[in-house]
């Protein structure tokens, strides 16, 4: 999010200058595509624990004649236009004291759950989920206070309250969808993921099997699975 200045050599603008480098996207996408591009690349390099993931269940659709009113349409429309219209100038804006209460709340509950789990991505990702409330609870406060003035007021006990109750859905959403899609599985190493599939306690015949390779291949495994620390030596050989 830090600015970004790039020095060309040739063009009408040899020097270009972006503040605020940030792209938020949202979208849907089939969970076979998901699971097919989301590679061990996305996870290693960070990549996915930044995507906040949902995937509410399927309900079977029946015909309704309930619609948005024009009046909730243009209200939004109204909302939407007057969040454009702020000006980008940059305020640190606090919290009441009741907000900042049940942001320590929702902090210390999301640390002691990230620290119940393995070194991982679902850990990198709940530990995401922190800032995504700060985000949150910022984004309904200007919501609620668009329209008031440029100076804007500490974010709300109102706004924290929905946004730590949005953070918990995803924090859920979030385990629920590594666990369907084996994303947990898929974000570990080649040697770690194969491991998964040996027996407790293995020879070098085991890993010859799963690795598909010859003894002396089996053995060098064994060597990184040990000094990886994904497996044991508990008796010689």
């Amino acid at each position: 999010g830090n600015p970004v200045v790039i020095d060309r050599k040739t063009g009408t603008k040899p020097s270009l200058r972006i503040e605020r480098p940030n792209v938020s996207v949202c979208g849907t996408i089939q969970p076979g595509v998901l699971r097919e591009h989301l590679t061990t690349g996305h996870f290693e390099s960070g990549f996915a624990m930044r995507l906040l993931l949902c995937e509410p269940p399927v309900r079977v659709p029946s015909w309704s004649d309930a619609d948005v009113t024009h009046d909730v349409s243009e209200r939004y429309e109204r909302l939407v236009r007057a969040l454009y219209a702020r000006s980008a100038s940059e305020q640190v804006i606090s919290l009441t004291s009741e907000a900042k209460s049940l942001w320590v709340a929702q902090y210390d509950l999301n640390r002691s759950l990230a620290a119940r789990l393995p070194s991982g991505p679902l850990r990198s990702a709940l530990m995401m989920i922190e800032a995504t409330t700060a985000r949150l609870a910022l984004v309904l406060h200007l919501c609620d206070t668009v329209g008031l003035g440029e100076d804007l007021a500490p974010v709300t006990e109102r706004a924290m309250i929905r946004a730590t109750a949005l953070a918990v859905w995803l924090r859920y959403e979030l385990a629920r969808i590594y666990r369907k899609y084996g994303f947990g599985r898929q974000a570990r190493s080649r040697d770690a993921r194969l491991a998964l599939d040996l027996p407790e306690t293995f020879s070098f015949r085991d890993v010859s099997d799963v690795w598909e390779v010859k003894k002396a291949g089996a053995y060098r495994v064994i060597d990184r699975l040990i000094a990886r620390g994904h497996a044991e030596d508990a008796t010689h050989g």
